[in-house]
C-alpha cells in the first residue's frame, strides 16, 4: 500500500513486493490491502521466496476474502487479531474520545467513535460482575481472552507491554468466556469501520491465477 498522487494505491505485484521488502528489515510483513488485480498465489509466491532468502521472517494479509482466507487456513496459516483493544477504546474506556487530540487520525477514520455509535459501544462494554468488583480493566480481560487462543504480537510502548503482561494474572472461567462471547455478538457493533472518505477494502478477492500474465 502506498500514497501516490493524492490517493492510496494497493500493489501486490512481485516487483513492488520485493522492492519494498529488500528496502526494510522486517520480522512480520503485512500486505495491508489485497491487490485485486494480482492473484493471491502470485503475491504469496514472491513473499515465500523472500522468507526463504531470510529477508522476511513471517508474512500476513489483511482484509482477504473468504476464498483467500480458506486457502490460508488449509495451508496452516494462523489468524492474527488486528488491534484487539479496539484502537485504544477498551484500554482507555469512556475517556478515549475526550482525550483525543485534534490531529488524532482516529477522529477522522474511525466511524464507530462518533457519538451515536460510541454510546452503543459503551453500553456493550459494561463488563462482568466479578471484573467490576475486582476493579479489573477491560484491556487485561480482553488480552487474557485473546491469549486463550494463542500468543499476541507486541507493542511499541513499554507501558502497554507491562499492561499486556498483566493480563496473565487474570484467569477466566469457562462460564466467563461464554458470557464474554455472548456480549460480543456481531449485531452489537454499530457504525462502519471507517468513514466514506477513507478507502477500505472488505473481503477482497483476487483475480484467478489462470488469468495472470506478469508484465
Amino acid at each position: 500500500m502506498l500514497y501516490e498522487e493524492g490517493s492510496f494505491v494497493y500493489r501486490g505485484d512481485p516487483a513492488y513486493v520485493r522492492a519494498g521488502c529488500e528496502a526494510s528489515c522486517i520480522d512480520l510483513y503485512y500486505q495491508h490491502r489485497i491487490d485485486t488485480t494480482v492473484p493471491i498465489e502470485v503475491t504469496i509466491g514472491e513473499l515465500k521466496k523472500l522468507v526463504e532468502e531470510e529477508t522476511l521472517k513471517k508474512i500476513s494479509f489483511l482484509l482477504a476474502g473468504a476464498r483467500s482466507a480458506k486457502e490460508d487456513w488449509e495451508l496452516g496459516i494462523g489468524i492474527v487479531a488486528y488491534s484487539p483493544p479496539g484502537r485504544g477504546f477498551f484500554a482507555a474506556g469512556p475517556k478515549l474520545i475526550e482525550n483525543m487530540e485534534t490531529s488524532d487520525y482516529r477522529k477522522a477514520s474511525t466511524w464507530r467513535f462518533i457519538s451515536r455509535h460510541y454510546m452503543n459501544i459503551q453500553d456493550e462494554n459494561r463488563g462482568l460482575p466479578r471484573f467490576q468488583q475486582e476493579n479489573l480493566d477491560h484491556n487485561k480481560i480482553l488480552y487474557e481472552k485473546e491469549m486463550m487462543y494463542g500468543p499476541i504480537p507486541g507493542t511499541s510502548k513499554i507501558k502497554n507491554l507491562n499492561q499486556n503482561i498483566g493480563a496473565l494474572s487474570v484467569k477466566l472461567t469457562i462460564e466467563e468466556m461464554a458470557e464474554l462471547d455472548a456480549m460480543g455478538y456481531p449485531d452489537s457493533v454499530k457504525g462502519e469501520r471507517s468513514d466514506s472518505n477513507v478507502i477500505t477494502y472488505k473481503n477482497s478477492e483476487t483475480t484467478p491465477l489462470s488469468s495472470w500474465k506478469e508484465a
